[in-house]
């Protein structure tokens, strides 16, 4: 069998956050480098709590980007740039 190196695969959680956090968190079942990147405010209730957690326990880097900072999206720009694979939510 044959060694692949690890994608990396970047979430932005934007338009459906808490799914967006959720599939971050399956995507860890992947030998994959997985990032989180959430647009604007997340909303405060158990469901993303829990999903929060697991992230924090995985490790799973996670950023928030402000959707009216220019250098937030130009950072968010480069982010794109950088993984192999885009999921945006």
């Amino acid at each position: 069998m044959e060694n692949k190196e690890p994608k990396h695969i970047l979430v932005i959680s934007q338009f459906k956050k808490y799914e967006g956090l959720r599939m971050a968190n399956g995507l860890m079942l992947l030998d994959d480098k997985v990032r989180v990147v959430v647009v604007g405010d997340l909303e405060k209730n158990e469901n993303i709590n829990i999903q929060l957690e697991t992230i924090e326990f995985c490790e799973i880097p996670l950023q928030y980007v402000n959707p009216d900072s220019d250098s937030d999206l130009n950072n968010l720009t480069d982010e794109v740039q950088n993984a192999d694979v885009v999921y945006i939510l």
